[in-house]
């Protein structure tokens, strides 16, 4: 059996600001540096109008929303 760890933090996108658009662009990243990374590169780009970055608290299993866009 194969166990795969999800990874600490996940950036979510959507074509539109009321994020309506099923099926938005989904990535995960195994550090926090690689998350901000790609979040910054896709909003600079401005293909999506909203966006959110997430990191996953390993005991809880809450998400904490690091940053999101538009404010």
């Amino acid at each position: 059996m194969i166990h795969v760890q999800p990874k600490l933090y996940h950036v979510v996108f959507w074509e539109t600001e009321d994020r309506s658009t099923s099926g938005g662009l989904r990535m995960q990243f195994d550090t926090l540096g690689a998350a901000l990374a790609a979040f910054e590169e896709h909003q600079r780009h401005g293909q999506y109008r909203t966006g959110i970055l997430m990191e996953s608290q390993k005991i809880s299993g809450v998400w904490k929303l690091i940053d999101r866009f538009p404010r």
